[in-house]
């Protein structure tokens, strides 16, 4: 097996380095953010709780609009680990002990669906169309509720539901995706004479 050498600097090397480190970070805080907010709002202890609640669950909205060309490169690695995670916790019993039945197995192969059909997203050249955003926004949306109501409440019929939706809601981009492009391949090309 052959290793090839970085041919970037150490500098540009810890710029990367960084760069993916405070991405991880973001990410983990994101969704504890979210669960904290989703939490307040769902299971209030007074007003002022539930109006924290909705009040960071709509700031994180906007931030995660406002920051869609950014977290859409690295989006289908959460979908994709929990997948893998889950699999094994499901073969393993390494996950959650809660996990067990029809649904352990339903929610790993949702979140690999996920991952895989939120793929085309992360590359820098695919051009997204406000579909596409609108699409990649709502998946992003179903996963960070299901990942709350699953550390919540464990793996509840909700968590695959909400799984579901997301696959569904991206398959049907990708859909209209492949049918948009198939659709141009079909057209004849203009002769030059």
């Amino acid at each position: 097996m052959k290793f090839k050498r970085d041919k970037r600097s150490v500098s540009e090397q810890a710029k990367s380095g960084l760069k993916i480190a405070g991405a991880i970070m973001v990410t983990v805080l994101t969704i504890a953010l979210f669960a904290k907010g989703y939490k307040l709002q769902a299971h209030p202890d007074n007003s002022r709780e539930f109006v924290v609640g909705w009040a960071l669950l709509a700031s994180l909205i906007v931030f995660l609009l406002a920051t869609m060309r950014f977290w859409r490169i690295w989006f289908p690695y959460i979908p994709g680990y929990l997948g893998m995670r889950s699999l094994f916790g499901f073969y393993f019993s390494w996950f959650i002990p809660s996990i067990s039945g029809l649904w352990a197995f339903i929610f790993p192969l949702l979140m690999l669906g996920m991952a895989f059909l939120s793929f085309r997203y992360s590359k820098n050249s695919f051009r997204m169309l406000v579909a596409d955003r609108a699409a990649l926004f709502v998946a992003l949306l179903c996963l960070l509720i299901a990942i709350t109501e699953f550390f919540l409440l464990g793996l509840v019929k909700s968590v695959v539901i909400l799984s579901a939706v997301g696959d569904g809601v991206l398959l049907l981009s990708w859909l209209r995706w492949k049918w948009s492009h198939r659709s141009k391949a079909a057209l004849p090309t203009p002769s030059r004479g």
